[in-house]
């Protein structure tokens, strides 16, 4: 690792123990090295070969550089991946993560109060389900947003209790889950708590599996509502008991492929949400018809 963690002088690191050390020092300024040959960090984990420790972010910035952090294995009992837990303000920016396998009762993905993360991603993601949202959780004083990042992720095991999000804002993310969610009876689930959806796109399965008679699913819980969203999710309820799907509302059209729905789930209207057919969704003009913003090419 060189460099001293000033703004004029960040440190460049390669390696993820000086990653560790760098984006923990809160208030430094890291980089992934911009001038590596290659830009792979390949950990080559596995079960028998996990990382243990949590990924602390507290420095002021990190630039990854286009940097892919991949084949991390990581095993860590009631614990986050990546954390911060400073209030000052932490920029991370172009950093990729792949073939991440988060086990042994890890709890949500991200845990970074305070933190905007940009045009990050993580793919080939498989979670095995905690007592935790299945990918961020900011804080009631200082939320998380993410900005242009991707998400495909995998979640196994039994049903995620909590949703997908609480107290982070989402603006044109891109989605790709797999993933099973408890509904309990006589009680309401929320996908996104306190977390808004602007410019997003979700897509992939969502197995429902309920409890009892009465249970409901709401998108987003309305404190932030959806904006210019399509959500084309295939929604299945295995379950022998009904199933309420819940939109909520939207400051701006957004879109569900009704056609996804299945059976032993009803679904209801929303303000400014339109459920579209598969074939309506695929049209350009037909969204344009409708007040959803797109553009065919």
């Amino acid at each position: 690792m060189i460099g001293t963690g000033t703004q004029a002088d960040p440190y460049i690191v390669s390696t993820l123990a000086d990653l560790r050390t760098a984006a923990g020092t809160a208030g430094a300024y890291v980089e992934m090295d911009p001038d590596a040959s290659t830009k792979i960090l390949d950990l080559n984990g596995s079960a028998t070969n996990p990382v243990t420790q949590r990924l602390d972010i507290n420095c002021a910035s990190l630039a990854g550089n286009g940097w892919r952090i991949r084949n991390l294995y990581f095993s860590s009992p009631s614990d986050h991946f990546l954390v911060s837990t400073t209030t000052a303000v932490t920029q991370v920016s172009d950093l990729h993560f792949d073939n991440l396998v988060c086990s042994n009762g890890a709890k949500s993905l991200l845990s970074m109060s305070n933190t905007t993360l940009t045009g990050c991603s993580f793919t080939g993601v498989k979670y095995f389900a905690a007592e935790a949202y299945l990918l961020a959780a900011g804080s009631s004083t200082h939320s998380m947003a993410c900005k242009s990042c991707t998400f495909a992720m995998q979640a196994q095991g039994s049903g995620i209790p909590y949703g997908i999000a609480t107290r982070c804002d989402f603006t044109d993310c891109n989605f790709m889950l797999d993933m099973p969610l408890t509904v309990e009876g006589g009680r309401r689930g929320n996908l996104f708590s306190y977390s808004g959806l602007e410019d997003c796109l979700m897509r992939g399965s969502i197995t429902l599996s309920g409890t009892g008679n009465s249970g409901l699913v709401y998108i987003t819980d309305g404190n932030k509502p959806m904006k210019n969203s399509f959500i084309a999710v295939e929604f299945t309820n295995t379950s022998e008991y009904t199933i309420g799907l819940y939109p909520v509302k939207a400051t701006a059209t957004s879109c569900i492929v009704s056609s996804l729905i299945g059976t032993g789930i009803t679904y209801y209207n929303g303000d400014n949400v339109q459920y579209v057919t598969a074939a309506q969704g695929k049209s350009g003009a037909y969204l344009n018809s409708i007040g959803f913003p797109v553009t065919e090419v």
